[in-house]
């Protein structure tokens, strides 16, 4: 299993070049949280060969193997839940 391209933090940087600078202002603190959120909490959602992956790249270099900097676009659905949870 490789690394997914484009990568999450990949397909969120060519959104903010695909919308006008105030739309993306707009939309920043809530990418910046989402963002977090998946680096935080969307392991817990992995396949165990997806798992594997993950924890190795984390372990190399913790930045380099985000959830984010090693997942695609695709991932994003299925963790939307924990994001927008409310307690």
């Amino acid at each position: 299993m490789e690394v997914a391209r484009p990568t999450i933090d990949e397909f969120l940087t060519d959104q903010r070049r695909r919308l006008s600078a105030s739309t993306y202002r707009r939309y920043d603190d809530v990418v910046d949280l989402l963002r977090r959120s998946l680096d935080g909490y969307a392991y817990q959602s992995l396949s165990k060969q997806e798992g594997v992956l993950w924890e190795k790249r984390r372990k190399q270099d913790e930045e380099a193997g985000s959830f984010c900097n090693t997942f695609g676009p695709e991932k994003i659905p299925e963790n939307l839940g924990e994001f927008l949870a409310t307690s």
